[in-house]
């Protein structure tokens, strides 16, 4: 009762759940200190502080005192609220009770979306929305990354002017399509007004990937990301040979999302720690059950090997090399444009037909995405690069910043005087720069037998570290194998890192000889590591292997007690201390042979040491 007669003010914070209600919080109070339901406080009306006409309303669960009001992000800036926002909440008396909501989607990709799953909508709607009032707005979410955008356009019985109206089991829905929104006719099919599935977007959407029916009018239609994405490029040793061969198109990045009951197109920037150019990409969204996608096609491979592989990607762009994350942004609609000529400029020595063969069979299967300046593109079994740049005179005034060249796209082709390549060689000195970094990987011809106790040990330590790799940048474990010499210590390193780079987290991992750093000074111990940690870091879940630890610095240094072969592990130890996301095994013949800068003074370096015996034959 108290409630009712008060107005509270409070600050709009986000959350990740996909539903419109509003959960009230104290200040600082973190999701996961949240029990799992809340008591529901009232209706509140809210209005920002700064805009009196801003005003929603919503049901609220929580219990006072609070001073933060947690709403779904998407929801909220669809309201016109943004994160920081205050607010004061007015309550409202309780809801009404309603037979018939009529809705409608705001726009054609939120009407596409919605097309797609209606049966979707009508079972969860009131898991995510309880009240609505005429003329409010609101979102559903059809999954974790997909959701759809809707207004209310009328209740029946009309509710008096300020009431809100509830939904229950029994309230009838009608979906229509917005007056504003225009679909193109559908080829022996009539749209009706109301309650009726015309075509599924998925199967448009599929058509545009398995097919050459691509076109720039259906991909800029796609739904864009709802939210940025990240995900890592799984490395090419675990891609099958079929798979390596048939991704040879410069503007794709595959990936499965389970929440989607279709496959996806969106046009994305990707960025990485290592590269500062954020080119553009197709992102092709593969579920990863449901839909059929064909037992031979390319779309099924990308499904079976990221299957147990989550949040991974497949890329056979150049730009980013194996095991790095990708940081996608959608691109918005407004900053797409068509490219209806385009300019191949190639070498001289290169045969026209060859060159134009290439890229068409290429804009067949997907559209290239590029940039004002253009993108490189290298014939396959050849040297030869070729550059593929919107045509100058159909692009000015265009503010547009991505160009879709599709089968439709006319091509110019234009020979370069100078060779292309010797062009590009002081960018392949860069990328040669930047990539010196090479994980650890075991040639097939480089299998050692396995002994029982070796496989038994692998398969422990790895289970180990899997417990706490669930998060990208975890804090990392240190684990020390000790044994006498023969003992198979670096057989030991070298099979759990093989092992490591084929599980379900895709550790990258980098093999380092500690007999290769005895002698060397500090600070060239300091500037390698950080290179190694720095890049394992940016490809985590990561892990160091380094063989031999107590044999860069001897027992007889320490008893001179060498002040710079002191200060080689205290480099040690703050770097690898320190770690995020990476793991850390090391070798040893015993933990006293270690220098006392690691294991001294109560320092707890490693957290597991594992002893193997002897080889006895």
């Amino acid at each position: 009762s108290s409630m009712s007669r008060q107005k509270f003010p409070c600050f709009i914070a986000f959350h990740g759940w996909s539903n419109c209600f509003g959960y009230a919080v104290r200040e600082g109070t973190r999701l996961a200190q949240l029990p799992p339901t809340l008591p529901p406080l009232g209706f509140f009306r809210l209005r920002h502080c700064e805009n009196e006409n801003l005003i929603a309303n919503v049901q609220i669960l929580g219990i006072p005192p609070f001073s933060t009001l947690l709403l779904n992000g998407s929801f909220a800036r669809l309201l016109g609220f943004d994160e920081g926002d205050e607010v004061i909440l007015e309550s409202l008396p309780p809801p009404l009770a309603c037979e018939i909501v009529e809705i409608a989607p705001l726009s054609s990709n939120d009407y596409q979306i919605m097309e797609s799953g209606t049966e979707v909508i009508e079972n969860g709607l009131l898991s995510q929305l309880r009240v609505v009032s005429p003329r409010c707005r609101f979102v559903f979410f059809m999954s974790r990354s997909l959701s759809v955008a809707f207004r209310v356009v009328s209740i029946t019985p009309p509710p008096p002017d300020g009431r809100l109206c509830l939904l229950t089991n029994s309230t009838e829905l009608h979906v229509q399509s917005a007056p504003s929104v225009s679909l193109p006719p559908i080829e022996g099919k009539r749209r009706k007004r109301k309650d009726v599935v015309v075509e599924r977007a998925a199967a448009r959407t599929s058509s545009l990937v398995s097919s050459s029916s691509s076109s720039f009018s259906l991909l800029s239609s796609s739904p864009p990301l709802q939210s940025d994405l990240i995900l890592r490029v799984l490395p090419s040793s675990l891609r099958n040979e079929k798979l390596r061969r048939a991704i040879g198109h410069p503007s794709l990045i595959y990936t499965i999302d389970p929440s989607l009951h279709y496959t996806s197109l969106s046009i994305v920037r990707a960025s990485s720690l290592s590269s500062s150019s954020s080119p553009f990409f197709l992102l092709i969204r593969i579920p990863s059950e449901g839909e059929d996608i064909g037992a031979d096609s390319t779309l099924s491979s990308v499904r079976e090997t990221l299957k147990s592989h989550s949040l991974h990607a497949i890329t056979s762009s150049s730009s980013f090399s194996d095991y790095e994350r990708l940081l996608l942004k959608s691109v918005p609609t407004k900053n797409l444009h068509h490219l209806s000529r385009a300019i191949v400029t190639l070498p001289k020595s290169t045969k026209i037909e060859l060159a134009e063969s290439h890229i068409r069979s290429l804009l067949t299967n997907h559209p290239i995405v590029i940039p004002f300046k253009g993108i490189s593109i290298r014939l396959p079994g050849h040297s030869t690069v070729l550059s593929l740049t919107p045509d100058p005179t159909t692009i000015a005034g265009s503010t547009r910043i991505c160009f879709v060249a599709d089968e439709n796209t006319q091509l110019t082709m234009k020979e370069q005087d100078s060779d292309l390549d010797t062009l590009l060689t002081g960018q392949k000195e860069e990328e040669k720069e930047e990539k010196k970094f090479i994980p650890f990987e075991r040639e097939t011809y480089d299998r050692l037998f396995h002994l029982p106790w070796q496989s038994s040990l692998t398969t422990r330590l790895l289970s180990w570290l899997d417990s706490s790799s669930d998060s990208p940048f975890f804090d990392g474990r240190c684990v020390l194998i000790t044994g006498p010499s023969g003992s198979g210590k670096t057989e030991q390193l070298r099979n759990v890192g093989h092992a490591a780079a084929h599980t379900a987290h895709a550790y990258c991992t980098y093999f380092m000889d500690g007999t290769a750093m005895k002698g060397r000074s500090a600070e060239n111990i300091e500037k390698l590591l950080n290179g190694v940690v720095d890049n394992l870091i940016s490809r985590a879940p990561s892990i160091l292997l380094i063989d031999n630890i107590d044999l860069i610095a001897s027992a007889q240094e320490e008893e001179t007690r060498i002040i710079p072969v002191e200060r080689v592990f205290t480099v040690l130890w703050r770097l690898l201390s320190s770690r995020r996301g990476v793991h850390v095994i090391c070798s040893a013949h015993r933990l006293t042979s270690i220098h006392s800068s690691l294991i001294g003074n109560g320092k707890r370096f490693f957290h597991r040491i594992e002893t193997i015996e002897g080889l006895n034959q």
